[in-house]
């Protein structure tokens, strides 16, 4: 099972919800920042909150700022 697999529908699964705390445990042992990407609920949201996750990115806390990249950033 993959971690996206492991991801999916954890707030309601507890063997998932496990499952991605020990792959959380296991990054923070190894100093591995962790992103928490499409998070699709308030559910899931409290969830990684409380599993102490800090970086998270979702459609639920901010849209996309692609207008608002600096020009250097935008090489061909």
């Amino acid at each position: 099972m993959t971690t996206h697999e492991q991801a999916q529908d954890f707030d309601q699964d507890s063997v998932r919800q496990i499952l991605l705390e020990t792959s959380l445990e296991r990054c923070r042992k190894l100093n591995i920042q962790v992103i928490a990407e499409g998070i699709e609920s308030l559910g899931k949201l409290r969830t990684l909150q409380a599993m102490g996750m800090a970086l998270l990115q979702s459609h639920l806390l901010a849209k996309p700022a692609f207008g608002s990249l600096p020009d250097a950033h935008l090489t061909t």
